[in-house]
């Protein structure tokens, strides 16, 4: 029989990842050149389930792996890597690596990030990220977050006639999309069906001209109302 120390059972019991799903094993991708990056989380994230770590997209796609998440340094991004993640549509998306400084919304914005790491992140902030996005949340950082929200609302030049097209039951929808919640969560939030969330999320970025839920923060909701990661250090 293994034995436990009590400090290491207690932390089992609180993770919220393994508390929500105990047997379910998550598969995560890691794509970057840097030996290093992959080491370390391999080392880190091990405790979620299977770690891919590799060097590049396309070794993704010739192991035939279908991850639950990707993690990518955004230092080496390339062209044609937003055609080809497209192959894995329902894997989650993590930009990491990220200058702060020289973030470019842009850059990113057809890859449908859930979250950021910025290149100051530390270990448990990686780990802590990691956890919110597994759990159906999404982790930017706030100094990111205001920049999203600087881009999109730059180009909405109509954002008042489209918010004001939602309906209530959108709004609400809005709202709690606002908070970083999955469609699960929000269904129980506002005690509807997993489905109508769907349906509503269609409509709204519809009405909204979005493409992703990121968008409708931007659009919809005022910045004190956006759930953030931990702000990163100021320099």
């Amino acid at each position: 029989m293994i034995r436990r120390e009590k400090s290491e059972i207690t932390a089992l019991n609180m993770d919220p990842i393994l508390k929500m799903a105990p047997r379910r094993k998550f598969k995560i991708a890691v794509l970057t050149r840097t030996r290093m990056f992959r080491d370390i989380f391999c080392r880190k994230l091990s405790k979620f389930g299977a770690i891919l770590p590799l060097s590049a997209l396309c070794d993704l796609i010739q192991s035939r792996a279908r991850p639950d998440l990707i993690l990518i340094n955004g230092q080496e991004l390339k062209a044609g890597l937003h055609r080809s993640i497209a192959e894995f549509p329902e894997a989650k998306i993590v930009i990491m690596n990220i200058d702060t400084g020289d973030f470019n919304p842009a850059d990113y914005s057809s890859l449908h990030p859930t979250g950021y790491l910025s290149i100051d992140a530390s270990e448990s902030d990686v780990v802590k990220a990691v956890r919110r996005i597994l759990n159906g949340e999404s982790a930017i950082p706030q100094d990111i977050a205001e920049k999203l929200h600087e881009e999109i609302r730059r180009k909405s030049q109509d954002k008042s006639a489209h918010v004001t097209d939602l309906t209530a039951a959108e709004r609400r929808v809005s709202e709690q999309i606002c908070k970083g919640r999955s469609n699960q969560q929000i269904a129980d939030a506002l005690h509807i069906a997993e489905s109508t969330v769907k349906a509503h999320v269609h409509t709204i970025l519809h009405k909204l001209g979005c493409g992703s839920r990121h968008e409708v923060i931007a659009k919809f909701c005022e910045p004190t109302q956006v759930t953030f990661t931990s702000k990163s250090p100021s320099s």
